[in-house]
């Protein structure tokens, strides 16, 4: 299940204008210089595999560079600390998604270039190299001899844990998208939730006022209920408190929008669990259905008793009576009984 931090992480950088700013600041000045910024765009889902299944927080996009298409795969990392195993991480991702495009299009010669870049933010900062390489148990005299031979998977960190507002605001293409940013630093581990949504309430005023057309600020509103575990009554009087009245009235869609979707979630809950209750079920009448097929063929026509018997056991039960099935004498010797 996605967590509300790389939720928040997606909703931001899943629209390109907001991916472009963000990938113009990390990537080499070079680099970034023969991007057509103006093609970036997100892959369909089609380039998810079954590996990457699951994994909403992982976007990837592609973009013109110089006059071929080039992949840049985003991860968003929201930890409490830094995972060494991340180049690990991003080796598996990388191999899938390559293996995808090459499936999608056979007929190429070559596979397009694809550059991994993490967008990390946690307590600590990032404090691990970028390199798999460094993972490997290697004498120090052996590592630059073996360096040409072993597997690597370098990437670039984007570590915005403890950035300046300047340097925020330059990873993204709108107030409210700085407000986000913003967000995800100081609403965390806010101790005092009023004064962390008091800090925020000029850059919640100038995105009100430049218009919220992709619905950030509700989204804000939406993580920092789910983060506080607050109710919709104790949010809505925070915001009225600490950031007035109009802004309120903008994230009233903001309380109805999670309302709707915990009713949809349990709905949901509901549904899956009658699902696998059904599954169970048919499974279970398909073993009871086995083992009076098996009795009967080993010791001919069953008591009255025995059907209503193996219809109220349990699957563990079913499992214990057919495995004694194998070896048992008798009837008497299959149910333990005798």
């Amino acid at each position: 299940m996605v967590n509300p931090h790389d939720a928040l992480f997606r909703d931001l950088y899943a629209r390109p204008e907001h991916a472009a700013a963000e990938l113009r600041e990390v990537l080499p000045p070079e680099l970034a210089a023969q991007c057509d910024w103006r093609t970036l765009r997100l892959c369909p889902d089609s380039y998810v595999t079954p590996a990457l299944a699951g994994r909403h927080v992982d976007l990837l996009y592609e973009v013109r560079l110089g006059r071929r298409p080039a992949l840049l795969y985003v991860l968003f990392e929201h930890k409490s600390h830094s995972d060494r195993w991340t180049a690990l991480q991003l080796l598996g991702y990388v191999a899938s998604v390559l293996r995808s495009w090459h499936e999608r299009q056979p007929e190429a010669a070559r596979l397009p270039p694809l550059v991994a870049v993490v967008v990390h933010h946690s307590e600590t900062g990032w404090q691990r190299r970028h390199e798999l390489q460094d993972l490997f148990d290697v004498d120090d005299g052996l590592r630059e001899v073996l360096r040409p031979l072993l597997v690597s998977q370098p990437f670039l960190v984007d570590d915005i844990s403890h950035l300046d507002p300047a340097s925020l605001r330059r990873r993204v293409a709108s107030v409210a998208g700085e407000l986000v940013l913003r967000s995800l630093q100081r609403l965390r581990h806010a101790q005092d939730p009023a004064g962390a949504l008091r800090s925020l309430a000029g850059l919640f005023r100038a995105a009100r006022a430049l218009g919220d057309e992709d619905g950030l600020l509700v989204r804000v509103v939406a993580y920092a209920m789910q983060i506080w575990e607050l109710g919709a009554a104790e949010l809505r009087r925070l915001v009225h408190e600490e950031l007035g009245p109009e802004i309120e009235a903008t994230m009233a869609s903001a309380y109805e929008e999670l309302l709707q979707r915990g009713r949809a979630e349990g709905r949901e809950q509901g549904r899956e669990q009658g699902r696998e209750q059904g599954r169970e079920q048919g499974r279970a009448e398909g073993q009871v259905r086995l083992l009076l097929d098996q009795l009967d063929a080993r010791f001919g026509p069953l008591p009255a008793e025995i059907e209503p018997r193996l219809g109220a056991a349990t699957t563990e039960e079913l499992r214990r009576i057919g495995r004694r099935l194998l070896t048992a004498a008798s009837l008497a010797d299959v149910f333990a009984i005798g």
